[in-house]
């Protein structure tokens, strides 16, 4: 869904002289802001792939792939789970295709 601008005579912030993320202040504020919403947009990227995996430490979106293989193979026997691994890849490939497409 997009994101909508807010609406009404408070929509537009004054931020004095300097324009937003120029100051330095303000762009170590910036910065941090759009990590964190990279950070949470991976997680709910990773959390709709992997829907078994509580924690997921060490897990990234470019990394996906790698941990589609690791977590659709039996560490035991080494025997992989093929009808898992094709829904973590399609649910992986509908993720994408969104964003691609809401891009």
């Amino acid at each position: 869904r997009p994101i909508s601008e807010p609406k009404g005579k408070d929509s537009k912030k004054d931020h004095g002289n300097a324009p937003p993320c120029r100051d330095p202040k303000q762009l170590q504020r910036c910065q941090r802001i759009v990590g964190e919403i990279a950070f949470q947009l991976d997680r709910r990227i990773l959390s709709s792939i992997f829907l078994e995996q509580s924690r997921l430490y060490g897990f990234t979106v470019s990394n996906v792939q790698e941990k589609i293989l690791q977590a659709t193979t039996c560490p035991l026997t080494n025997k992989v789970d093929e009808a898992q691994r094709a829904e973590m890849n399609r649910r992986y490939t509908e993720i994408i295709n969104q964003i691609v497409r809401a891009h």
